[in-house]
């Protein structure tokens, strides 16, 4: 072997030489990526070596202080550092710092104690070389889960070193002497030689296991984010030059297309035909380095075809080295249509409002009206009876209100709902009104609230009339009120089992107040109105179901 013709000087000269070059290697290499702790420790672990080396090279010129306990004592820390760099390499295995450090300490202390003749050195620098690399075999195969072949070789490599310098201890400590067929020189070779190969399989290997370690960090990595991004409630997607380059499984939901399928297509292919121009300037723009909102709100088609509504949060980013969008896009369809069902409450709200304040000018109008026809009978009659007829009219409208109020419809309502309660609220201000009986057969009709206010007010009267004068003396007073339509009228008859009305006035006798008021309500209603045959008094008012110039709404 050609290393056996080479002195034990030059042979060391190589060690400084091949290990301030795996240093420099190692810093290269590190140099774009960050420092790490395993980096670390191999930088340095490549420093202590070659200075030890080159102070053992030195040995003879300078003190033994530096030439053997300080050299010494680098080497050891050195091999220690490189063995738990190899430890490290993959990031996971941390735990052989502390036997590491303390055994080198002890090495160390040891060392510098006991060591005197060169023979006894070689012996305890040899067997400190042992144990520190027996460690690193045990190291490696303990690795427990994630041993790799590389960690299995390195195990391997660690217990032939060691065994070599145990030999070599043994050598030493044996004064120089050969072993058998082991001779100084071929132990000195197997010494060394590991040490040459060392600096190009070690400096290699560190760097694949922290290559593994990267790929594995990595590999986890992708799949954590794969992960994320395809069970993410958002829609994910990258669009560049119009089309789409990724699109995850939550957008493939929101389209109705297989994200492997979407791929390739032009994203404005599923936008509301309304927002596409929009969304594709700020698609450009983006891409174009110009200002773009990040978030905004448009429509894309729904897997039926129907208008869906997203939010989307956008940036500018890069894919495979040119600028494309990153989109994040969540379903706000049902927060939309909730916004769009609020702001139309609000706008019904504000249109009932203003109806309120027109019909209660209106109500007032109407108040005013009936007060002033009736101002002129207050010298004819009982003021009190003024009062209580006047009160009886306006309660007429109070009631309307108060019924379509509980059933939550302001603009109709069925008579049904709404005469019944009228009728005993007025009997109700009588003495006799309990003992008055109601004949009531009312169809389920719904009519506009400003006819049912005039309504209201003609059964008003009439009753009341009914209430005054018919029921003197009759013993078991009676009120029959019925409301029917018949092709295309309604027929509003109501009347009592009273003695009747006075002579003439079925006659078109309109001097009463209240017969003034009904007729005119009849007109407005655009009917007629008349006395109905006996027995007892009735009335019969007749009026379209649906007022002229208005047409009657399909069901």
């Amino acid at each position: 072997m050609a290393i056996l013709r080479l002195d034990v000087g030059t042979v060391i000269s190589l060690l400084v030489v091949g290990n301030l070059a795996a240093l420099a290697a190692m810093l290269a290499y590190r140099s774009r990526l960050g420092p790490k702790a395993p980096d670390a420790f191999y930088i340095l672990s490549k420093f202590l070596q070659a200075l030890a080396w080159a102070l053992i090279v030195a040995r003879g010129r300078i003190p033994d202080l530096l030439s053997v306990y300080l050299a010494n004592a680098s080497l050891f820390l050195g091999f220690g550092l490189e063995a738990l760099a190899l430890c490290e390499a993959d990031g996971r295995d941390t735990r052989w710092r502390l036997p590491f450090g303390a055994m080198i300490a002890v090495l160390i202390l040891v060392f510098w104690a006991v060591a005197g003749s060169p023979g006894r050195r070689i012996g305890l620098a040899s067997l400190a070389t042992a144990l520190i690399y027996g460690l690193l075999f045990l190291a490696m195969l303990a690795r427990r889960p994630g041993r790799t072949g590389l960690h299995v070789f390195f195990a391997l490599a660690s217990l032939v070193y060691s065994a070599i310098m145990v030999l070599r201890a043994a050598w030493g400590f044996g004064g120089d002497s050969s072993l058998g067929i082991l001779t100084p020189s071929l132990i000195q070779t197997l010494a060394f030689v590991p040490q040459h190969i060392s600096l190009l399989v070690g400096g290699m290997g560190f760097m694949l296991l922290s290559k593994e370690h990267s790929d594995t960090v990595l590999r986890e990595s992708e799949d954590k984010y794969r992960t994320l991004v395809e069970k993410a409630s958002e829609a994910i997607v990258i669009a560049q030059d119009g089309l789409l380059r990724f699109a995850n499984s939550r957008m493939a939901v929101l389209v109705g297309v297989r994200a492997e399928d979407l791929v390739g297509k032009h994203f404005a292919d599923f936008i509301w035909p309304e927002d596409r121009e929009a969304v594709l300037g700020h698609h450009l723009a983006r891409e174009a380095g110009k200002v773009a909102p990040e978030a905004y709100d448009f429509r894309i088609l729904a897997p039926d075809g129907s208008p869906l509504w997203i939010s989307i949060t956008a940036t500018a980013i890069l894919w495979q080295g040119r600028p494309a969008s990153l989109g994040l896009l969540t379903d706000i369809d049902a927060r939309k249509r909730q916004e769009e069902k609020i702001a139309g409450l609000l706008r019904d709200k504000e249109l009932l409002l203003r109806e309120v304040h027109h019909r209660v000018k209106n109500n007032l109008s109407v108040a005013m009206s009936l007060l002033a026809l009736q101002s002129g009978e207050g010298r004819k009659r009982d003021p009190d009876e003024v009062l209580m007829d006047a009160h009886n009219r306006l309660h007429a409208m109070v009631e309307l209100y108060e019924r379509l109020y509980r059933v939550g419809d302001f603009e109709a309502l069925s008579v049904r709902d709404y005469l019944p309660s009228l009728v005993k609220g007025i009997t109700a201000v009588f003495p006799q009104g309990q003992a008055v009986a109601f004949d009531l057969d009312l169809e389920d009709l719904r009519l506009d609230a400003q006819r049912l206010s005039s309504i209201g007010i003609i059964v008003n009267e009439i009753v009341t009339n009914s209430m005054k004068y018919a029921f003197g003396k009759v013993a078991q007073p009676r009120i029959g009120i019925s409301v029917r339509s018949r092709g295309g009228r309604v027929e509003l008859a109501c009347g009592d089992n009273g003695p009747g009305l006075p002579p003439g006035l079925d006659q078109g006798d309109t001097q009463g107040f209240g017969i003034q008021l009904i007729s005119m309500l009849a007109d407005q209603l655009h009917g007629s109105l008349k006395a109905g045959g006996g027995p007892g008094a009735s009335w019969l008012l007749d009026f379209p179901l649906v007022p002229p110039g208005q047409h009657k709404e399909k069901p």
